[in-house]
C-alpha cells in the first residue's frame, strides 16, 4: 500500500500570498500505477475573508478565457467558507491523516496553503510537501519515453477537485514507472 496526499488550489494570484478560491485533496493509495481514493475533501473559500492575500489583473484575466464549467466553479461556488474555517479544517485532516502531500509545483499548491497556515498561526507539515513537476522531470530522465495518462475529458482543468484527481492518476502512473 502506498498512500498520498494530492492537492490541488484554485487562486487569483500567481504567488505563495495568493488568494485561494478552492482546495481539493485526495488520500489515495497508488499501488500498480492504479488509484485508489480513500477519502477526498474539496472546500470553496471565500475571497472576502482574505483581505490580506493578493488578487493579480494578469491573473483575473486569465480566468476570464477559462472553460465556463471552471469559471463557475471558481467564483460561482454556493456557500464558501472563510480561510481560517478551511485551513483549521485541512490542518484536522492532515493532523488525523498524514502522508506526503503531493502538489504540482514546489512552489505553488503546497507553499500557498503553508503561507495561509502561517497566517493562522498553525504549522504546515512542511517534511511531507512533495512535487509532481520534480518527479516528472525525474522519471523523463529515468525513463526515456515515458508518457503521463492522457487528462479525460470529463476533468475539466482548473477545477480543484478535477484537477486533483488527474493529478492522482498522474502521480500513480509516475511512481510505477519508477517500479
Amino acid at each position: 500500500m502506498s498512500r498520498h496526499i494530492v492537492l490541488d488550489i484554485e487562486t487569483l494570484d500567481t504567488v505563495a500570498t495568493a488568494r485561494i478560491l478552492s482546495a481539493a485533496m485526495l488520500w489515495v493509495d497508488v499501488d500498480h500505477g492504479e488509484v485508489d481514493v480513500i477519502k477526498s475533501m474539496t472546500l470553496s473559500i471565500a475571497t472576502d475573508s482574505q483581505p490580506d492575500r493578493t488578487a493579480s489583473a494578469a491573473t483575473r484575466d486569465w480566468w476570464g478565457k477559462q472553460p465556463l464549467e471552471a469559471r463557475h466553479a471558481a467564483f460561482a461556488a454556493k456557500s464558501p467558507i472563510p480561510l481560517q474555517n478551511a485551513v483549521r479544517m485541512i490542518a484536522q485532516q492532515l493532523e488525523a491523516d498524514p502522508a506526503p502531500i503531493w502538489g504540482n509545483g514546489s512552489d505553488f499548491d503546497n507553499a500557498t496553503l503553508a503561507h495561509a497556515f502561517a497566517q493562522q498561526g498553525l504549522e504546515w507539515p512542511f517534511r511531507l510537501n512533495r512535487c509532481l513537476r520534480t518527479l516528472r522531470a525525474t522519471v523523463d530522465a529515468l525513463r526515456p519515453g515515458f508518457r503521463p495518462p492522457v487528462r479525460p475529458p470529463e476533468l475539466i482543468p482548473h477545477i480543484a477537485q478535477y484537477d486533483a484527481r488527474y493529478e492522482a492518476t498522474c502521480l500513480a502512473a509516475l511512481l510505477h514507472a519508477l517500479d
